[in-house]
């Protein structure tokens, strides 16, 4: 093993394919995955639910709890505890029912959007780790979608959110009065 690519920081097994080398890993890959969805998914619930704590307290706790369960979650996946991916699949089959059930009342938002897709990718992602295939390059394909999944959910994250026809930072726009995401669930 080399000091240089992705061996640098430990993800040799997500190197190309070499002579020999011939196939990747693709449980790390799902796991790289996972770990990147978990950890996007707990970053937005956690910065949603501090900042919705002085508008919405109930709501608030739910962003707070779901952001510990999916820490919880994710550090079950680093020790590899036996359950962890049912855990994680019903953890997030939970959310996105929630998800579902709360736009009848509320409009579909494109963060909203984002971490219910990002909940779905868990699910399919870890549903594909449990049952593997070997060769299968839809596995690999899902995995490396749910890894870009999650840098676009942290960029909508940091990007701020507008209502209706408003620019950001306009007047009667959210941003600025005290939180930070609307209606996640």
């Amino acid at each position: 093993m080399n000091a240089y690519g992705l061996g640098a920081f430990g993800l040799a097994h997500l190197a190309p394919s070499t002579p020999e080398r011939p196939v990747a890993d693709r449980p790390g890959e799902a796991r790289l995955a996972l770990t990147a969805l978990g950890a996007a998914l707990a970053a937005i619930q956690a910065t949603s639910g501090v900042t919705l704590l002085d508008v919405l307290p109930g709501q608030a706790a739910v962003l707070l709890a779901a952001s510990l369960l999916q820490a919880v979650w994710l550090i079950g996946m680093r020790r590899r505890w036996s359950g962890t991916l049912a855990g994680g699949v019903a953890l997030n089959m939970l959310l996105i029912a929630v998800w579902a059930v709360a736009r009848t009342r509320h409009p579909v938002g494109v963060l909203d959007a984002l971490c219910a897709a990002d909940s779905l990718a868990i699910v399919l992602v870890a549903l594909t780790l449990a049952r593997p295939r070997s060769g299968s390059r839809a596995g690999a394909v899902l995995s490396q979608g749910a890894i870009l999944l999650a840098v676009v959910s942290l960029a909508a994250a940091a990007g701020g959110h507008t209502h209706g026809d408003r620019p950001a930072g306009s007047a009667g726009s959210s941003v600025g009065t005290g939180h930070f995401y609307c209606r996640l669930l």
